[in-house]
């Protein structure tokens, strides 16, 4: 149980530490689950890139710790091309729904953690609610006004959004290690 407990800790202090130095909550939380659990993935951060802030920073979209937790999940396991290609070739009501929905309920699980901890799944509604306000919505992330913006934010020297990576990543890594980490994974 220690090493359980061990992993999901360097989960949590990972994803707190990217998030408050690197930045980008989506990759930051990739980058934490998948050093805690040992297993990298490039591509899969890389597509992670763009989702940070509710989606390129607007605050408008799904939180991008949630969503690379999620995207986690489907590196361990979702869905194969060849499961994909393969219900591409049938009528909706015929395909596979076991391997279509591999991971939906790991993620549904995380979406649960999100709901209760901060009553949204949005990123600016999670940071209205941390924070006490959203003044940075709309403002591009390497603008002058962002800049000055984060450096006012008592909620951003307090490390909020570190703090809801760790917690992303620390959920889902508790969830990972539940599940069990896949074959082609190296383990700790």
């Amino acid at each position: 149980m220690l090493e359980h407990e061990s992993v999901v800790q360097a989960a949590y202090d990972k994803g707190r530490d990217y998030e408050g130095t690197a930045t980008d909550c989506c990759q930051c939380v990739i980058a934490a689950i998948q050093d805690a659990i040992n297993c990298k993935n490039n591509d899969i951060l890389r597509a992670g890139s763009a989702l940070a802030g509710g989606l390129a920073f607007t605050g408008q979209g799904t939180c991008g710790a949630l969503v690379g937790a999620v995207m986690v999940f489907g590196q361990l396991y979702g869905r194969t091309r060849e499961e994909l290609d393969k219900d591409a070739t049938k009528e909706i009501g015929e395909i596979d729904w076991v391997s279509a929905g591999k991971g939906w309920e790991l993620a549904y699980e995380l979406f649960e953690w999100f709901r209760a901890e901060y009553g949204s799944i949005i990123c600016s509604d999670i940071k209205k609610k941390l924070f006490g306000h959203n003044n940075e919505e709309y403002i591009r992330p390497n603008s002058p006004a962002r800049y000055a913006l984060s450096k006012k934010s008592a909620g951003y020297k307090r490390g909020i959004c570190p703090e809801v990576v760790g917690k992303a990543a620390q959920w889902a890594t508790e969830i990972v290690l539940r599940k069990g980490i896949p074959e082609g994974c190296a383990k700790r």
